[in-house]
């Protein structure tokens, strides 16, 4: 498995959810996984971007998820194994500040309100499993 870390993308106006633009930063390239054996399908890590955003009362956060990951970092009590919280929190802060633009995360677009952007101020990567849920029915 290989995750392809992106080096542009587009900008999204806070207001309309329209694209507005686009970035360009750093330099980018594949994190190639090498894990091997079992795993569970839909099953794996986050890591949490924290912002100092509110929105009707919450806390902005972003999530990435890792899924699949191998059998191997899931720890005896079904948490994650230490050293790979450690690992990935260090790469998630790495990423972080070494980009070339603020991270941004965007609240979501409703009826009611118009979505917020809120820069990155921390990363938090949950000693918990997380698991892939379709939103479809």
């Amino acid at each position: 498995m290989s995750w392809t870390v992106q080096i542009s993308g587009e900008t999204i106006d806070d207001n309309t959810g329209e694209v507005n633009g686009v970035w360009t930063g750093g330099t980018g390239g594949a994190i190639n996984a090498t894990g091997s054996g079992s795993f569970a399908r839909g099953v794996g890590m986050r890591v949490v971007w924290d912002t100092a955003g509110v929105t009707n009362g919450r806390h902005v956060r972003g999530s990435t998820f890792f899924v699949p990951i191998p059998a191997s970092l899931f720890d005896s009590d079904g948490s994650l194994v230490p050293a790979t919280v450690t690992s990935m929190l260090t790469a998630a802060n790495a990423l972080w500040t070494a980009a070339d633009v603020d991270m941004q995360i965007l609240t979501r677009l409703t009826p009611d309100h118009s979505g917020t952007s809120h820069e990155v101020t921390g990363v938090q990567v949950p000693d918990k499993v997380t698991w892939l849920k379709s939103r479809r029915t």
